[in-house]
């Protein structure tokens, strides 16, 4: 979008709030998904459209499978997508949890 001259009106002083109005970035990791991502919608920007993520962009980010049904209600499907383990993570093989707790 900033190629094609539009401006993003940032209402805020930045330094005070920093994870508002943030428009992730097509070529970068996207910030972390939180549980109150309805509340806080803010801080996920949609890279090239002036308006939040939906649900199924997050649930996209967190590596959902696009078959993978959500509730109805956008509260309850952000809710569980961002409590939810990433089911690509989930997938990695496990470690030693006591050569963990012991390296640390």
């Amino acid at each position: 979008m900033r190629e094609r001259g539009v401006k993003f009106a940032f209402p805020y002083e930045k330094t005070k709030f920093r994870d508002r109005y943030t428009r992730q970035c097509r070529w970068q990791p996207c910030s972390t998904i939180v549980a109150h991502l309805s509340k806080d919608g803010l801080m996920f920007i949609h890279p090239t459209q002036n308006r939040s993520l939906t649900p199924r962009e997050a649930a996209r980010v967190q590596s959902f499978p696009d078959w993978f049904r959500f509730p109805a209600a956008r509260t309850h499907a952000f809710r569980l997508i961002g409590n939810a383990v990433p089911p690509r993570v989930k997938a990695l093989p496990p470690r030693n949890s006591k050569e963990m707790l012991l390296s640390s």
